[in-house]
């Protein structure tokens, strides 16, 4: 076997060349650099610490140092590791970190880039010491790494990661946990205009040809489309107005056609604009003093930390956001508090997936089968059984005048 041969490599690891593809062409990036004795992340000493640093458990500890045996026994295994040690954290190439995705499981190997991410631990902890990001920050966001590996084995029934293009906005600067939330700068995905009237108040429009159900739905949502009920929005912005169909706090398009005076209403978001996206980690329960101290923190963290990075709106997808939990379970929950402090919107293509794996931990072919262990199991398969759809939602929160516990968007 020639370890400068990807091939050789990809073969010995039990991987066929087509599964290895995405790594031929930036393979000779890491030939010069390779030096098995160097390979200084695949040493007992330095997991060993890297876990203690990032606060795992006994149990995750075991899992990795039980797991390096595989590594110090096969060459190619070193020779891969180091390759994606390298793209990920050397060289840092966008061309190449981008398709972190797309690299392929090994065969036996659960813990390849759970041992991948473990190497780019100073490398991360780097980043945010050149920012001035406290320590404490650093440690949290990237302990999501153990997060994971427990979630791989809950699915799998053997330790293992597999959660890589999430996990490399962790490790590369990108997300932060930041209290009870994580946070992650990007670009707002769907085609809504969002717009703010003189006074403060906000309001969504639909896109031109979004195509609606007559529940406000986005036609196709849960798999369901309404040949008869169904209509598209249209949107127009001229010199002195503004004319669309708007969208509901509760999360829904609405059929009626309004017109804005263009002079009162200034458009401050729509498909493309910087938006810091919200991600709920299964960390316990969602507190509502957390959550908002959470928020109230990230408002005040990018200004700061990135202040080239401005942002008019902080949004969230999650099968948390579903408007009709409101109807189906406590309004003193964690999960209906939480949702009535967003201005809701739909999402195209949304389908109960997430709900089921977070509420089952599993998705459920048959409802007649699914555990009612809990308040919420109940009430989700109450509502599948009456012949209703849970499905994700999204919402929005606006940094102008945020004020966690006042259910502004309802109140406007």
């Amino acid at each position: 076997m020639s370890l400068t041969n990807p091939n050789d490599v990809l073969a010995a690891v039990g991987l066929k060349p087509e599964e290895g593809k995405v790594w031929l062409e930036s393979w000779p990036l890491s030939e010069k650099s390779f030096v098995p004795e160097n390979l200084f992340f695949l040493k007992d000493d330095y997991v060993s610490e890297a876990c203690r640093t990032l606060k795992m458990d006994d149990e995750a500890r075991r899992a990795f140092l039980e797991a390096l045996p595989a590594f110090k026994n096969s060459q190619a295994l070193q020779r891969l590791a180091w390759h994606c040690h390298y793209l990920l954290f050397q060289r840092r190439d966008a061309q190449h970190t981008e398709k972190i995705s797309s690299w392929p499981m090994l065969p036996g190997v659960g813990m390849f880039y759970a041992f991948i991410f473990l190497s780019g631990l100073n490398h991360a902890r780097n980043i945010h010491q050149k920012l001035g990001i406290p320590e404490a920050i650093t440690l949290d966001t990237l302990s999501d790494l153990q997060l994971w590996i427990y979630e791989y084995r809950k699915k799998n029934g053997i330790w293992g990661f597999a959660e890589k293009g999430w996990l490399a906005h962790h490790f590369l600067g990108k997300l932060f946990k930041l209290g009870r939330l994580q946070f992650l700068p990007g670009n707002f995905a769907h085609d809504f205009h969002v717009f703010r009237h003189s006074t403060g108040k906000h309001l969504i429009l639909a896109g031109e040809n979004m195509c609606f159900r007559r529940d406000g739905q986005f036609d196709g949502a849960d798999k369901t489309s309404d040949a008869e009920g169904k209509w598209t929005a249209g949107f127009e912005v001229k010199d002195d107005h503004i004319s669309g169909h708007p969208v509901s706090p509760h999360g829904k398009a609405l059929p009626e056609r309004i017109k804005l005076p263009a002079s009162e209403w200034l458009e401050i978001l729509k498909k493309k604009s910087p938006a810091l996206t919200i991600h709920i980690p299964a960390t316990g329960p969602l507190l509502h003093s957390d959550c908002g101290a959470s928020l109230q923190q990230a408002v005040e963290f990018f200004p700061r930390y990135f202040p080239e990075y401005g942002f008019n709106a902080l949004t969230c997808e999650s099968w948390l956001l579903d408007g009709q939990f409101e109807s189906h379970i406590s309004p003193s929950s964690n999960i209906v508090r939480f949702l009535r402090e967003f201005y809701l919107y739909p999402l195209p293509n949304a389908d109960d997936k997430q709900t089921f794996e977070r509420v089952f931990g599993r998705n459920i072919e048959d409802i007649k089968n699914a555990p009612q262990d809990t308040s919420l199991q109940r009430a989700v398969v109450k509502h599948v059984s009456n012949g209703g759809r849970w499905r994700m939602g999204g919402g929005m929160l606006f940094p102008d005048g945020m004020k966690w516990g006042g259910q502004v968007y309802r109140n406007e």
